[in-house]
């Protein structure tokens, strides 16, 4: 039940920042945000619930938003998103069930959300 209020508490966040970003684009709010998030997600990760269907579904929801948030915002954040998503991928390969299951549905957050943020920083590049 704590993981489910989590993900509740953590869509609410999401939102705020989606809406505190097109209302005034406030760099540090996001920023700090994103941070929060990303530290969620690492927490979610090295925890021992991580095997959890409802511990997988928050950590994509986790990522899910951070992505929606620092794809909507673009430029400098999307490159400092990718330096502070680098220790939860090298954290998630370490995880000795992660390849056991298959990559199992955390690996397959972190490769969509790599994903996400790659081409949209190589879209604004262009």
């Amino acid at each position: 039940a704590k993981l489910f209020v989590y993900q509740a508490a953590a869509k609410m966040e999401i939102e705020s920042l989606v809406v505190s970003l097109e209302r005034d684009g406030s760099k540090i709010l996001v920023m700090e945000g994103l941070a929060l998030l990303l530290d969620a997600a690492d927490a979610c990760l090295k925890s021992v619930w991580r095997k959890l269907k409802a511990c997988e579904e928050l950590f994509g929801s986790l990522l899910s938003g951070i992505a929606k948030i620092a794809v909507g915002r673009g430029g400098q954040p999307l490159r400092l998103l990718l330096i502070r998503l680098k220790p939860l991928v090298l954290d998630l390969c370490e995880q000795p069930d992660t390849w056991v299951r298959n990559q199992g549905n955390m690996f397959d957050s972190v490769f969509r959300i790599s994903c996400e943020i790659i081409e949209s920083c190589w879209a604004k590049d262009r």
